[in-house]
């Protein structure tokens, strides 16, 4: 497994097209989108909290819509 997390480093950080046009994300995009650490994206998913994810062959992968939709559900208060 460590060679895993090693290899999202090597990873681009453009996203793929795919997930119906919106693109793909890596655990570190997302965590760079939500400004926390890699490390609290990936125990989110171990505990299944955090946004929706695929998992192909052995990468984890985000749809960009679902990080944006799942970030839009955690609002609290205020006037929508």
């Amino acid at each position: 497994m460590a060679s895993a997390v090693e290899n999202q480093g090597t990873e681009s950080t453009e996203s793929n097209e795919g997930a119906e046009g919106g693109g793909w994300m890596t655990s570190r995009q997302v965590a760079e989108r939500l400004g926390l650490a890699r490390v609290t994206v990936e125990m989110w998913r171990v505990r299944g909290k955090g946004p929706r994810y695929f998992k192909l062959g052995r990468s984890v992968r985000y749809a960009r819509a679902d990080v944006e939709a799942w970030v839009a559900s955690c609002a609290i208060g205020g006037a929508a």
